[in-house]
């Protein structure tokens, strides 16, 4: 870790890089510490039940009319991840939704990532000639 003392090139250093709610630590040559705790891992899937927990009933998503709390998005991607898994998607599992614009896209996106599964989105424009 480079501390006021050091010039800044003392020591190669990049911050972390966030992917899919995975932190990966780029290191430098001469880096030997583990910055495995640099701050708290999170799972993309957890964050609708974790929002809820903060921001119970404050308004979270809105669509065309409908409203919906943080509590009551936690709860759809809920029923959505056990409606997937009764289907049969486990994780590890390619899942494609082909779906417009609309909350349920919301709900089955976290559904997915709470699973374990991967998503793969598909353009509803698309056309054959695409």
């Amino acid at each position: 870790m480079l501390t006021s003392s050091e010039p800044p090139d003392a020591q190669v250093w990049a911050p972390p890089v966030m992917a899919a709610g995975i932190a990966f630590a780029v290191q430098g040559n001469n880096r030997d510490d583990d910055m495995s705790d640099w701050y708290p891992k999170k799972n993309v899937g957890d964050l609708p039940a974790e929002m809820a927990c903060r921001f119970g009933s404050r308004e979270a998503l809105r669509y065309e009319g409908q409203r919906y709390t943080f509590a009551e998005v936690a709860v759809e991607v809920d029923l959505a991840a056990r409606a997937l898994m009764a289907l049969g998607v486990r994780s590890g599992d390619h899942v494609a939704l082909w779906l417009n614009n609309r909350a349920d896209w919301i709900f089955i996106c976290f559904a997915v990532a709470r699973i374990g599964a991967v998503l793969v989105p598909v353009n509803p424009r698309f056309r054959t000639d695409d």
